[in-house]
């Protein structure tokens, strides 16, 4: 959540569609961050459809999971690294319905593509383009550096076409 400017975004889409709640995971809200997101949101009017779970995602995800939670929209950009990244998304894939939504932020971490490869060949997600595969970042140069070697610029989003549940011993590279 940090500076809260995501979350006004996705909670004034919500407003505007007069649908939803967002729910924010963020270990770091009040410690780190000063409790910024949060004063961001009640400054925009939208605190009314907005809950704040302040814990680390590996807390947070299994008893949203656990309560039976279900969600149409994901946007995972927490801790960058392969695990966390993969370990939020398996989450959130038993969680999001059937024809949801998951987004991930910075693509252009190793560590995220690597996830997103795993997406594409262990689960049933069709990819959408939201953002053209050409947008450019702030930083220009990180920009050409990214292109060059392949890897997207921008933020990805998945939609999430069934339950696909691997069997016991299923294995495949990716």
């Amino acid at each position: 959540m940090a500076n809260g400017i995501s979350s006004v975004a996705i909670l004034q889409g919500l407003k505007e569609n007069n649908f939803g709640r967002l729910i924010s995971i963020d270990p770091f809200q009040s410690t780190h961050w000063g409790r910024r997101g949060l004063e961001l949101i009640n400054e925009c009017g939208l605190a009314s459809t907005h809950t704040l779970i302040e814990e680390p995602d590996y807390l947070a995800l299994p008893k949203l999971l656990s309560a039976g939670s279900k969600i149409d929209f994901s946007y995972i950009d927490g801790w960058h690294t392969f695990d966390y990244a993969l370990l939020d998304f398996w989450y959130i894939d038993k969680i999001l319905n059937i024809n949801g939504a998951v987004a991930f932020n910075d693509c252009g971490l190793r560590s995220v593509n690597k996830v997103i490869k795993f997406v594409q060949s262990h689960r049933d997600y069709k990819e959408e383009m939201v953002l053209k595969a050409t947008y450019t970042a702030s930083n220009f140069p990180k920009t050409i550096a990214r292109m060059a070697m392949g890897l997207c610029t921008n933020d990805r989003y998945f939609i999430k076409q069934s339950e696909f549940e691997p069997t016991w011993n299923f294995f495949k590279d990716f």
